[in-house]
């Protein structure tokens, strides 16, 4: 749990300290920074795009006009981001996979929420060819909702899933307090219900010995 957080955390970090050196090199309003030139249909591009734009929507510049569209989408950052330590609280030790992706998800909005509320906009600066401009944080959490909806509709095997019910019950036995012993008798079953087997003492049966078969009498004799 402590390391998907650290995760979320370092994100957040990357993706202001990579917005902060964008707005150093390209200011608002200064020239693109246009990188690796290719032609396609005689048309000359550019594979990727350094520029400055302020977003006040969602990612990639998606709804621009709505107003007061910063404090619903910082409030509903917040609101998913919660959510997701909470999955992520339950879910660590038995799906690590989801847990990840959701970090990566939270270490995005991370970044994007401390632009809306120290800028009131997200700064945007890395634009590929017919794609809208994105930023570090909008890379992190595409990935993570690629990344968890592979492992939501993934196939699982049969053990695996055969595995989540004796769990979930010996974790609600262990949270009452009620275990049974490895290797259960009767006298362990009434001792587990808060009752006492009486002590019965069986009596020694006597052993059988073998005798020698009585001989008759010789008539001859008397």
């Amino acid at each position: 749990m402590k390391r998907l957080v650290l995760i979320s955390i370092l994100i957040g970090l990357l993706d202001q300290a990579t917005k902060v050196i964008a707005n150093l090199v390209i200011p608002l309003g200064a020239p693109d920074k246009e990188l690796i030139p290719f032609m396609w249909n005689g048309e000359q591009f550019h594979l990727i795009t350094f520029t400055h734009v302020h977003n006040k929507g969602i990612a990639f510049g998606m709804m621009q006009g709505v107003e007061s569209a910063t404090q619903f989408f910082t409030f509903s950052s917040v609101i998913m981001g919660i959510v997701i330590l909470i999955a992520m609280r339950y879910l660590h030790k038995k799906e690590p996979g989801i847990c990840f992706a959701l970090a990566l998800q939270l270490g995005g909005a991370i970044g994007n929420v401390i632009d809306r509320i120290r800028l009131k906009y997200v700064l945007d600066f890395i634009q590929l060819p017919n794609w809208p401009v994105f930023n570090v944080a909008d890379i992190s959490v595409t990935i993570g909702t690629v990344l968890l909806i592979y492992y939501l509709v993934r196939p699982r095997p049969a053990d695996e899933t055969a595995q989540i019910a004796p769990e979930m019950s010996e974790g609600v036995m262990e949270h009452v307090g009620f275990s049974l012993p490895e290797n259960p008798t009767i006298e362990d079953a009434g001792n587990n219900h808060g009752e006492r087997q009486p002590e019965t003492t069986e009596a020694p049966v006597p052993e059988l010995t073998a005798s020698e078969p009585v001989k008759p009498e010789d008539p001859s004799a008397v």
